[in-house]
C-alpha cells in the first residue's frame, strides 16, 4: 500500500524526467505512474538504470489527447493500492511551503476527496538557449501577478470517479476537492483564491525560447489546448511581464543535486513497516518523536491503511506531533478526529495539553473542570 503516488504523461522528456522523479522523490512520493506518450526514446529505458519497478511504473500509450484516458486508467489499475494520488505534469514541481514531506501535509486533508494545489508560474528567466544544470535551480523568476488561479489535485482514489480535465476530478457522493484553507472547489470554477500558504505547484510552463518551440513540435497530451497556449506569440508575450526573484523551492537543491550525481532515485527514508500493527506503528512514532524528529514520526503514521485510522490513539498522538511543530490547525484536526472516535477521559487531558500549548487557558481549564466534576463519564 502506498500512502502517496504521482502519475504524469510524458512525451519526449529525456532531459527533464530524472530530476522531476528525484525530487518528488525526495518529498516522499512513494510510487510514480508515468504513461509513455510514445516517445522516442522509450521512458521504460531511459529510466532502466535510475529506477526500479517497485518505485516507478512505465505505461506505453499512443493515441491523441491521452492524458484524461492516462489519468483515468491510474485510477482504475493502481488506486486501490494508494491512499492519495496526485496528478501533474512533468513541468510542473509541488512545492511544500512548510512541511518537507508532503505526506505530512496531505495527512490534514484525508477527510475529503481531494486536495487542489494551486499553479505559481515561473518566466523563462531571460533564456533563449536551453542552459546546461536544473530546471529548479535554471528558473528562478516568478511572475509578479499570478494571472492563474488554475489548481492542480491530489486525490483519494476510492473516493474519486473519474478526470474531468487535468486539474480537475469528479468525486463519490459526499466528497469533494478542497484547497488549503479546507474550502470546497467548485467542480466549474476549478480554481482557487488560496495562494499557496501550504503547498504549490511551481509551474515552469515556458522554460527557454528554445524548450517552448519543442514543446510546440512534441504537441499536447490535451491537444484541444495546443492550439490557444502552444504558440511562440504566447512566450513573447510573456517575455514582456513584470517578474520577481522566488527561489524558495531551492532549498531541496543541495539534496536533489546529490540524488541526481548517485544517478539513482533516492530511497524513501526508512518508516515502519505498512504491515505493522497500530500498536507497533504508534511505539516507532513516539521513538521518532523523542529521538527530535516529528515531521519523520508524523510521516511514519502515514500508511494508509483505514485500521489504524480508527483507533484514536492513532490521531491523538497525530495531534501531539502536529502541535510540537507549531502547526495549530493541522492539531485541532487531529484532536477533534480523536474525539469523535473515542470521547474518553484520555482524549479530552490530550485536548487540555494542546490548549494550554497554544495558549488557551480558559479553554484548558474548561476541560480541566469537566473532567473533574464528571469523572463518572469518563471512566
Amino acid at each position: 500500500m502506498h500512502y502517496l503516488a504521482l502519475c504524469c504523461i510524458v512525451k519526449d522528456e529525456d532531459r527533464y524526467l530524472k530530476e522531476w522523479l528525484a525530487y518528488h522523490a525526495l518529498l516522499g512520493v512513494e510510487h510514480f505512474y508515468i504513461y509513455d506518450h510514445s516517445s522516442h526514446f522509450p521512458v521504460k529505458k531511459l529510466l532502466e538504470n535510475f529506477a526500479d519497478t517497485s518505485r516507478v511504473t512505465v505505461r506505453r500509450i499512443a493515441g491523441e489527447r491521452m492524458q484524461l484516458p492516462a489519468y483515468d486508467d491510474c485510477l482504475r489499475s493502481f488506486g486501490a493500492s494508494c491512499a492519495w494520488i496526485g496528478f501533474i505534469d512533468c513541468d510542473e514541481f509541488i512545492l511544500p511551503m512548510r512541511d518537507n514531506d508532503l505526506r505530512v501535509l496531505l495527512a490534514e486533508f484525508e477527510a475529503y476527496g481531494g486536495l487542489a494545489a494551486p499553479w505559481h508560474l515561473f518566466s523563462a528567466s531571460g533564456y533563449e538557449k536551453r542552459p546546461e544544470g536544473l530546471v529548479i535551480q535554471n528558473y528562478t523568476e516568478a511572475f509578479a501577478l499570478q494571472e492563474s488561479f488554475q489548481i492542480k489535485s491530489f486525490v483519494r482514489p476510492p473516493r474519486t470517479v473519474q478526470c474531468l480535465n487535468p486539474h480537475y476530478f469528479r468525486y463519490e457522493p459526499g466528497y469533494f476537492c478542497v484547497n488549503e484553507d479546507h474550502y470546497p472547489i467548485s467542480p466549474g470554477l476549478q480554481c482557487s483564491f488560496s495562494p499557496g500558504r501550504l503547498v504549490r505547484v511551481n509551474h515552469y510552463f515556458l522554460k527557454s525560447r528554445e524548450d517552448f518551440a519543442h514543446k510546440i513540435e512534441r504537441g499536447c497530451a490535451d491537444r484541444k489546448q495546443s492550439a490557444i497556449f502552444h504558440t511562440m506569440e504566447r512566450f513573447d508575450n510573456a517575455a514582456g511581464k513584470p517578474t520577481v526573484p522566488d527561489r524558495k523551492i531551492l532549498r531541496f537543491l543541495p539534496e536533489l543535486e546529490q540524488a541526481l550525481n548517485a544517478g539513482k532515485l533516492p530511497p524513501l527514508a526508512p518508516l515502519q513497516p505498512a504491515e505493522s500493527s497500530t500498536e507497533e506503528l504508534l511505539e516507532a512514532a513516539i521513538a521518532l518523536s523523542e529521538a527530535g524528529q516529528s515531521e519523520k514520526a508524523l510521516a511514519c503514521l502515514c500508511c494508509g491503511r483505514p485500521e489504524h485510522e480508527k483507533t484514536a490513539d492513532f490521531w491523538t498522538l497525530r495531534a501531539l506531533l502536529a502541535s510540537a511543530m507549531g502547526h495549530r490547525q493541522r492539531a485541532d484536526i487531529f484532536i477533534r478526529q480523536a474525539l469523535a472516535l473515542e470521547p474518553s477521559r484520555t482524549a479530552y487531558a490530550h485536548l487540555r495539553t494542546l490548549f494550554v500549548q497554544q495558549g488557551e487557558e480558559r479553554l484548558a481549564e474548561g476541560i480541566r473542570t469537566i473532567l473533574e466534576r464528571y469523572p463518572a463519564y469518563f471512566s
